[in-house]
């Protein structure tokens, strides 16, 4: 090969280990999410009727106040990114 070609080859597998580490962090901050989402459904009762109080986000800085109806179906959603 020649120099040309491995320099290009060599910038080729950098574009791809940049991407790849891009790709890597966004699932780590995934499974960030995903452990702290797990660790606050942990503390909500779930042998009751329901009823608890909670604080429901609407924007990252705009909640409204709500209640558990049934603490056995409580949807979670981990956003985009």
């Amino acid at each position: 090969m020649s120099l040309d070609q491995l320099n290009s080859l060599k910038q080729q597998q950098q574009n791809r280990l940049e991407s790849l580490s891009v790709q890597y962090n966004a699932f780590k901050d995934a499974k960030d999410r995903l452990s702290l989402a797990k660790e606050s459904l942990a503390t909500i009762p779930t042998d009751g009727e329901g009823g608890q109080e909670i604080m429901i986000p609407l924007t990252e800085s705009l909640y409204a106040p709500g209640k558990i109806v049934d603490p056995n179906k409580i949807l979670v959603e981990l956003g985009a990114g």
